[in-house]
């Protein structure tokens, strides 16, 4: 896949410019997923927002990120034990990226950070 410029809308109306550089195949149960990964201009780094069946009901509305390791020869270690909720699942306070429609899994993802509480400012 040729990387392609995206731009990610936040929470605090603001766009966040990424690249998509990939994706992975997954089969976490609800059939075969594809979920695109995206490198971010600001950080540089590796960045995969997503939603599952867990979110709204056991999860962050908006959903949940997970930082990719790359391990070299296009390899990478993904890893969903190391989900986490985004800063703004804590308070008004910050502006996350909000998962893209590409990135909404059908599977259950049962690991990594999953209760939140919001803080009101």
């Amino acid at each position: 896949m040729k990387p392609r410029p995206v731009e990610i809308p936040d929470t605090g109306g603001e766009v966040r410019a990424a690249v998509e550089v990939g994706y992975f195949l997954l089969d976490l149960g609800a059939g075969p997923e594809r979920l695109p990964l995206f490198r971010m201009e600001e950080s540089g780094g590796f960045f995969l927002p997503f939603t599952d069946a867990t979110t709204e009901v056991e999860t962050y509305p908006a959903g949940r990120y997970l930082e990719v390791e790359a391990l070299g020869g296009d390899r990478f270690r993904l890893d969903f034990n190391l989900a986490y909720n985004p800063y703004c699942a804590y308070g008004g306070d910050w502006s996350c990226p909000i998962t893209p429609e590409s990135n909404r899994l059908q599977a259950a993802v049962r690991a990594g950070e999953r209760g939140y509480r919001y803080l009101h400012d």
